[in-house]
Formats: C-alpha cells, sequence, structure tokens
C-alpha cells in the first residue's frame, strides 16, 4: 500500500512511512518528532484496543496540537469476520478474524456506542470538539454480486489460506453471506452501519 500511495501520490511535501497505532509509537516520535496534526480516516477499526490507539495518537502530538479521525464502528463486513469464525472448518482462523473486529462492533445501540467512544477519548487525555455517532438505515457493502469480491479480499484469513483451501473458502462465503446478511439485519433493527467521527485536541 506504501509503495503504491510512493509511486502514483508522489511529492516532495509528503513522506510515507508505515506506523501500527497499536504499537510502541516512541520511534516513530524519535524519527519525527510530535505533529501538531493527525489525520485518519476508516483505518482505527481495525484496532482491538480503541483507547490505546487513542493514546498512542495523543503521544504523537504536541500540546494543544488536534486530531480528526473517522472510523467504523460496526458494519456488516465486520460481522461476516464474526460468523465466518464460528464456521467448520474455518474456525482455526477465529483468532485472525477476530482481531478484525472492532469492540464498538458489538454495541448495538447509538447511546452506547457513543459512550464507548467518550470512555476512549477520556482515557486517552483528548478533549473532543466533535465526537459523533454516525449511523445508516442502510448496508455499506451488502453480499450482492458487485461486493462479493470485497468480502472475499478483505477476509483477513483470506491471505493465510493454501491455493488448495481458497476454494472452498470462497464457496462458503458466497453461500452464507445472504443468511449472515438476513441475520445482522434482523439483530441492527434500523441502525445497520454505523461510524465514528471525532474531531480533538490535545491539552
Amino acid at each position: 500500500m506504501l509503495k503504491y500511495a510512493r509511486e502514483k501520490y508522489s511529492n516532495v511535501k509528503i513522506f510515507y512511512d508505515h506506523l501500527d497505532i497499536d504499537e510502541d509509537v516512541s520511534a516513530f516520535l524519535k524519527k519525527h518528532g510530535a505533529f501538531q496534526r493527525v489525520y485518519s480516516f476508516k483505518t482505527l477499526q481495525s484496532s482491538r484496543d480503541l483507547p490505546g490507539a487513542l493514546r498512542n495518537i495523543a503521544q504523537l502530538l504536541v500540546p494543544g496540537g488536534e486530531c480528526l479521525l473517522f472510523f467504523y464502528a460496526r458494519t456488516f463486513l465486520k460481522e461476516s469476520f464474526k460468523q465466518m469464525s464460528r464456521l467448520e472448518p474455518w474456525s482455526k482462523y477465529a483468532d485472525v478474524l477476530l482481531r478484525g473486529v472492532p469492540k464498538s462492533h458489538d454495541i448495538i445501540d447509538q447511546k452506547g456506542q457513543h459512550s464507548y467512544l467518550s470512555e476512549a477519548l477520556s482515557s486517552a487525555g483528548l478533549v473532543p470538539y466533535t465526537a459523533e455517532v454516525l449511523v445508516s438505515p442502510h448496508i455499506a457493502g451488502g453480499p450482492d454480486a458487485s461486493y462479493e469480491g470485497l468480502f472475499h479480499i478483505a477476509n483477513p484469513a483470506f491471505s493465510l489460506l493454501s491455493e488448495a483451501e481458497e476454494p472452498a473458502f470462497l464457496e462458503a462465503l458466497s453461500t452464507h453471506l445472504p443468511e449472515w446478511c438476513e441475520l445482522y439485519c434482523k439483530e441492527s433493527g434500523p441502525k445497520l452501519w454505523s461510524s465514528f467521527l471525532v474531531h480533538a485536541r490535545k491539552p
């Protein structure tokens, strides 16, 4: 991904580097220094420890620095990871599959999701200007033909499969996605998709 960005979006003012926000950021800080602004879009849903990730973001900021964050709270794509982790013989990849499901995914109501977000920001020492839960009655990426490839590629277990396993894995996804989608819709009610929008500062 970084190689692609360097090749396709090269700019003398842009430096591309890798940072795992769930890990220790001290080496990154030593290399680059602290930042006035941190922006993150559609990535923090991959963190299994949101409070920890936000604490690391706070570390990356200078006092008075700000962050703008947008990330998914609950989506059907993540639900497909959960369901696949329970399906034999793919349950052997459960650790990898469930690592891709954020804790917010199991909080269905909007109020509960907002409380979770607020507590995570507070534990990180970030002061929010904006901390919103955005919801939609529509599924972003439902299990129809146009999105089926996404559910294959985005599945974290896919890259671990042997060549012999791939056909059965893809067939299992294709077979069960409509059923999983129906169950997900019944459980979720009118809020089928939700995301977090945060604008916060470090005191």
